[in-house]
C-alpha cells in the first residue's frame, strides 16, 4: 500500500468514527440546553446581540437589553452549574460566571449569574437573569 492510499484510508476512518460520534449523541433536555447555552453566551461575547435576544423571552426582551447595555461588553463566560429537574425537563437553572467590561472608562467587571431558562419543544429560552453574590 502506498503512503497515499494509507493516509486517505486513516482519514476515511477518522472521519467514519467522528460521524458515529456525532450521530451517538441523544437528543435529550440537558444536551440541547448545554447547545443553546453555548450559543447564547458565545453570542453575547461577540455581540451578536440579535441572535442572543432570539434566544431570550419576549416578555423578557427588553429587560435583558437593558441589563446587557447597563453590563457592558461580556468578554469571558463559564457555565458553573445546571440544576435542571427531571422529568420533564422544561425550567432549568443556570449559574455562569462571567468577566467583561463597560465602555468608555474601561471598568473590568466579574460576577455570578443565576439564568432560568424554560423548554417548549426542543427550544430553550431565557426567562430571567440575576446578578448573584459570588460568596454564595
Amino acid at each position: 500500500m502506498t503512503p497515499r492510499r494509507a493516509a486517505l484510508r486513516a482519514l476515511g476512518v477518522l472521519t467514519l468514527l467522528a460521524l458515529s460520534a456525532c450521530a451517538a449523541r441523544p437528543n435529550t433536555p440537558a444536551n440541547t440546553l448545554l447547545d443553546t447555552l453555548r450559543a447564547f453566551h458565545a453570542h453575547l461575547q461577540w455581540e451578536n446581540y440579535g441572535a442572543a435576544l432570539g434566544q431570550v423571552d419576549p416578555a423578557y426582551r427588553a429587560t435583558f437589553a437593558a441589563h446587557v447595555k447597563a453590563n457592558g461588553k461580556l468578554t469571558e463566560w463559564e457555565i458553573g452549574g445546571i440544576d435542571l429537574p427531571e422529568p420533564p425537563g422544561d425550567a432549568a437553572t443556570v449559574l455562569t460566571r462571567w468577566a467583561g467590561y463597560r465602555m468608555p472608562d474601561l471598568t473590568v467587571r466579574a460576577g455570578l449569574w443565576r439564568e432560568s431558562w424554560r423548554r417548549s419543544g426542543d427550544v430553550w429560552t431565557l426567562t430571567a437573569l440575576e446578578e448573584v453574590d459570588p460568596g454564595l
